[in-house]
């Protein structure tokens, strides 16, 4: 399936630590202010912004309060950049914000390949040009003790030798320089095949995908399943008895039992 959610997983984790009363600063490179807002609106109230004129009154006006709680953050806890901007300049913005309005809990810089460097010396290397940028990112992190949620791409086909595999971080688009850059690194995947053993295609309104923890400096490695509700880029927990399946079928380690998680 082609990609999906890596955008939706960082703007979800950036709500939630908001709604928790964290501050934090966004850059959403491929969206503006009012789209990311619109869309953390719908993802918090499971409401597709474009069916309004076609919803109860009662779940419209959920999801307008929602929004105007969201445009409420922007300036005391969320503040949005959507211009565009080089890497040096994003990285000179945050710690000027940091001077200015304290310290923020997150960054979000959504997505790496976005990104460019303000340096003529990277034409036509842009698999140098993002190994820098990844770690002028890395350093700004460090630098004011800040976690920094950037989003990258994956470059594979969804098979190899005729066999639908999970990715690694070999598969990251652009350079091996990126995933030295970070200290964590989730991998999303949408398996050929669900928990039950039903076939995934892309005309589904709800898939379910692995958030696989490929690179972890301080703790363990692994996977879990999710559902991934496309229309309001949700993901969600899946209940345990979701999980039953039948003896001997594709998904468990040992292909016996349940889909282990």
């Amino acid at each position: 399936l082609p990609s999906v959610g890596k955008s939706a997983l960082v703007r979800q984790a950036a709500d939630r630590f908001l709604e928790d009363g964290k501050k934090g600063l966004v850059f959403p490179l491929e969206t503006g202010i009012g789209k990311w807002l619109e869309m953390s609106a719908g993802t918090a109230t499971r409401i597709n912004a474009r069916t309004l004129n076609t919803l109860p009154k009662d779940m419209a006006e959920r999801y307008r309060q929602a929004l105007e709680v969201r445009r409420n953050w922007i300036g005391k806890r969320l503040w949005i950049y959507d211009d565009p901007i080089k890497a040096e300049t994003l990285c000179a913005r945050v710690e000027d914000h940091v001077r200015q309005h304290g310290r923020v809990d997150f960054v979000v810089v959504d997505h790496l390949h976005e990104l460019y460097s303000s340096s003529n010396k990277f034409r036509g290397q842009r698999e140098q040009e993002l190994g820098f940028i990844a770690k002028e990112l890395k350093k700004t992190a460090k630098r004011l003790n800040i976690p920094f949620f950037v989003p990258t791409q994956l470059n594979r086909a969804p098979t190899k030798d005729g066999i639908h595999r999970r990715p690694t971080m070999q598969d990251i688009r652009g350079s091996g320089e990126i995933e030295a850059a970070y200290d964590r690194l989730l991998i999303l995947h949408v398996p050929k095949e669900d928990m039950r053993g039903s076939e995934q295609t892309e005309n589904q309104a709800r898939i379910m995908m692995e958030i696989i923890q490929a690179k972890s400096r301080n703790g363990p490695k692994g996977h879990r399943e999710f559902w991934f509700d496309r229309p309001f880029t949700a993901f969600l927990d899946i209940r345990d008895h979701e999980f039953e399946r039948k003896p001997n079928t594709p998904g468990g380690p040992a292909n016996a039992g349940g889909y282990k998680r």
